[in-house]
Formats: C-alpha cells, sequence, structure tokens
C-alpha cells in the first residue's frame, strides 16, 4: 500500500510539468499550422519570408519544451566551480614565477668576495652583473607586454622562464668573466618579459586583480629576499656554483607549473586576444602620468635601498650587520605592504588615494633621511615613510595601468610595460648619482638624497596628481580613468 501511495506521489509530482510540456507542443503545433496555411496563399517573397519565422519559432518552442529540471540545474552551476580552481592555480603560478625570477637580482651580492677571486676581477667589473641585468629587464619590458597582448600571459610566462632558466644554469657553469656577464644580459632578457607577463595574468583574474597584484609585488621582495640571505647558507655545503645553480632549478619549477596553467583561449570562450599599440601608448599622458609615479614610488625604492646600509654605518656608526637590517627593512616591507594594499585596494577600490598617498609619503621619508640632523628615531620614521611609500601603491599602479590598457588601444601588456619601463631613470641612474655625491662631499647624504628627492620624486608627485578619479566607482578590473586618455 505505501509503495502504491509513493508512486501515485511521483505521478503526480511530475504530472505538471507533463502537461505543461503538451500544452506547449499543442499550441506550437497550431502556430504552425497557421503559418502553413498562410503561407500558401502567398507569393513567392513573403513566402520565403515567412519561412525564416517558422524555423524561429520552432527554435523557440524546443528551448520551451527542453526546460532543465532542478537537477540539471545543479550540473550547469559546476563550470563555476572549475573556474574558481582555475583561478586559485593561475594565483599560485603568478606567485611561483617572481621568486624564480627576482632572486637572481640578488643572489651573487653575497658572493661578491668569492667570485672577485674566482674571476680576478674588481669592484666595477662585477657591477656589470646588476647593470647588464637591468638593462635587460628595460629592453623586453615593452616587447614582453606586446607578446602577452597579442598572444597571451602564459606563452609569453613560458618563454620568458626559458631565457630565465637557461640563463641561471649557465651562469655559474664556466668561472669566465665574459661568459657571466653575457648569462647575466640573458636573464634579464628574460626576467623583463616574464614580470610583465606576470602582471598581465593577474590583470584576468576579474575581482581578484588587485589582490593579485600585491601577491605578485608581495612575493617579488620575497625571491630578492632569498637571494640574498639563502645564497650564503648554500655556500658552505655546495660551494657558490652549486648554490648559484639553485636560482636556475627554482626556474624550471616555475615553468613546470605554467604547463598547468589554463590557455587565455579557455578562460575567455570566445574572446579575442587585446589589441596592442605601443605608439599609443607612448602617445598617451595618462601613461606617461602613471609611469613617473611608478618612477616616484617602485623606481625610487630600487635606488635607495642599495644605499641605506651605507648610511646607517656612515651617519650613525651603526655595526654593519645591524646597518644591513635597516637597509633591508624596506626590502622585507613589500613582502607585507605590497599585498596589503591590494587586500585595501579590492576593499576601496580607489586606486588614485594610493598612488596619490605613496608618491608623498616616498617624498617625504626621502627628505627626512636627508635631514641634517643625526637623529636615529628621526630615521626610522623616515625609513618608514619610503617603505610605505615605494611598496603600498604598486597594486594600485598596475591595476590602473591594465584598466587602461584594457579599455583603449594600447593593451593592458604594453601598459604595464610602459609604465615599468618609466620607473627605470631612477634606477639606473639614482645610485650613481648618489655615489658620485657622496665622493665629491665626503658621504654628505643630505645632498645626495636631497637632490634625488628634488627631482625625481618630486616628478613623481607631481604627475600623480594629474590623474583624475572617475565620476562613479567601476567594478572589477576598470578602477580609474585618468584625466588624459
Amino acid at each position: 500500500m505505501s509503495r502504491n501511495t509513493e508512486k501515485y506521489k511521483v505521478t503526480a509530482k511530475s504530472r505538471p510539468r507533463r502537461k505543461y510540456k503538451q500544452l506547449v507542443q499543442q499550441k506550437t503545433s497550431n502556430q504552425l499550422k497557421t503559418k502553413v496555411q498562410t503561407i500558401q496563399t502567398l507569393p513567392g517573397a513573403k513566402q520565403e519570408y515567412l519561412t525564416r519565422a517558422k524555423s524561429q519559432t520552432l527554435a523557440k518552442s524546443q528551448t520551451l519544451i527542453k526546460q532543465p529540471t532542478p537537477k540539471e540545474h545543479l550540473v550547469v552551476s559546476k563550470p563555476s566551480l572549475r573556474n574558481g580552481r582555475q583561478i586559485a592555480w593561475r594565483l599560485i603560478a603568478i606567485c611561483i614565477a617572481p621568486i624564480a625570477v627576482c632572486v637572481n637580482f640578488t643572489n651573487y651580492g653575497p658572493l661578491i668576495p668569492v667570485l672577485q677571486n674566482e674571476l680576478h676581477i674588481n669592484s666595477g667589473q662585477i657591477g656589470l652583473f646588476s647593470t647588464l641585468l637591468f638593462l635587460g629587464i628595460a629592453l623586453t619590458n615593452i616587447p614582453g607586454g606586446l607578446l602577452a597582448d597579442l598572444f597571451g600571459s602564459r606563452l609569453t610566462m613560458l618563454g620568458s622562464l626559458i631565457l630565465v632558466s637557461a640563463g641561471s644554469l649557465l651562469f655559474p657553469l664556466i668561472p669566465n668573466f665574459t661568459w657571466m656577464v653575457v648569462c647575466r644580459a640573458m636573464i634579464g632578457l628574460g626576467a623583463g618579459a616574464a614580470l610583465v607577463a606576470g602582471s598581465h595574468a593577474t590583470s584576468e583574474l576579474g575581482r581578484y586583480e588587485a589582490l593579485g597584484q600585491g601577491l605578485n609585488g608581495g612575493v617579488a621582495q620575497l625571491g630578492a629576499g632569498l637571494g640574498l640571505f639563502v645564497t650564503p647558507q648554500l655556500l658552505g655545503p655546495l660551494g657558490w656554483q652549486g648554490a648559484l645553480f639553485v636560482s636556475g632549478g627554482l626556474g624550471i619549477l616555475a615553468f613546470v607549473v605554467w604547463l598547468f596553467v589554463p590557455s587565455n583561449k579557455s578562460d575567455h570562450i570566445g574572446e579575442a586576444h587585446q589589441q596592442a599599440n605601443p605608439v599609443t601608448g607612448i602617445r598617451s599622458p595618462a601613461i606617461w602620468a602613471l609611469g613617473l609615479a611608478n618612477m616616484g614610488t617602485f623606481g625610487l625604492g630600487n635606488a635607495i635601498t642599495a644605499w641605506l646600509a651605507i648610511y646607517f654605518t656612515t651617519k650613525y656608526n651603526l655595526p654593519l650587520v645591524l646597518a644591513a637590517g635597516f637597509g633591508s627593512i624596506g626590502l622585507f616591507a613589500g613582502i607585507v605592504f605590497r599585498p596589503l594594499g591590494g587586500l585595501l585596494l579590492a576593499r576601496t577600490r580607489q586606486p588614485l588615494h594610493f598612488i596619490r598617498a605613496g608618491t608623498i609619503m616616498a617624498f617625504l621619508g626621502l627628505g627626512v633621511l636627508a635631514l641634517p640632523i643625526a637623529s636615529l628615531p628621526l630615521a626610522c620614521i623616515g625609513l618608514l615613510l619610503l617603505a610605505l611609500g615605494t611598496t603600498l601603491p604598486y597594486a594600485a599602479i598596475f591595476s590602473t595601468a591594465s584598466a587602461i590598457g584594457k579599455t583603449s588601444p594600447i593593451g593592458s601588456g604594453v601598459a604595464q610595460g610602459l609604465i615599468a619601463i618609466l620607473a627605470s631613470p631612477v634606477a639606473i641612474a639614482g645610485p650613481p648619482i648618489i655615489g658620485l655625491l657622496l665622493e665629491e662631499q665626503k658621504n654628505n647624504f643630505t645632498l645626495a638624497f636631497g637632490v634625488i628627492a628634488a627631482t625625481f620624486s618630486i616628478i613623481a608627485v607631481i604627475a600623480s596628481m594629474q590623474l583624475k578619479a572617475p565620476n562613479r566607482r567601476i567594478k572589477h578590473s576598470k578602477l580609474l580613468m585618468p584625466r588624459y586618455q
């Protein structure tokens, strides 16, 4: 008796749906009969027109008849879960690549005395390891962005990681100065395209873009820190060649991870790749303003950090180890402040505030360090302002560049490459200028830091003021539209 009751319940429950389908089929057949009779009485041209209407009506009726059941709705929701896994995997890949790239920026630094003895070179020659690296980065920032816009971030990243890994593995293979300089240039060429491809991949994360940009910048600082502090630990058990080989191993690991990252076409079905026009970007005042603001934050941090250890040793007579600890505060602050800036940006969606505040804090921090007052607490305040100003707006700057590129023929990859290029003058010219002024003025950091603040930093503050927020908030990646487009 209970089984019959259950069958009756199931039949009664499914009866309204079956009745609805029957009514739709009956209505559709009646409509078709009426249209066929009308077509038979009309001339040829109108008959052809009504034949199209017949096919459209059939298509609509079939979609109505095949309405999905609640179980089918559950099947339709599965792709969103798959997309969530793809985003998580892409975030992991985005975080691994900068570590593998940026570890090469500092891995040779602790080995300078050993390399000088092995290669029989002076300090000026070993400085070419850094010069050619950053020159290679500057040369491939724009081509890397162009390739990312045309072929996608995945293919660009894979090709770039091949260059970085090959250069890292070949660098310690032959203890010859010319050979090693060429390998450093190879690493730089791959690193410039890889960093831009990583930012381009981050711009495809939708609402997670701001967080991704912050993590991308934070792990880049982590990679530089690992190269600086892990390499000396590996020197004893592995030797200088083995310690440098580890950097190449990280590049191979990043390459393998990126092999499993979904391509752009699978992420954006039916969406064509972006336009990529570097000429339009070069002519855009918005890109120039944003790039100069990046020069006063990201570029300024790279230029000043190299001299902070000498600053605290000379001005405050601190031991070299303690002075190096103060000098690395900015490096480790970026590990925290860059992701923090991304989180705050995702919550507030006001990148203009972060960009302006960053340029102003960096200017004030450098100004405090340049004061002719020997006060260590005051210097720590200046160091904190400088660290905040050079790291917190990282996500806002690169997210804004991506938004400009997506809403114009420039392309997001090219836009990010251009602002990276515009940040390089202070990173390339700043350290030699500081060194020259210190040599002329007998370690007078007031003049050296003051000149940098009065030129590069002031220009960045003025440029950030030329950016204008939109009248309304724009969701996701379209965060800010500059005054000049």
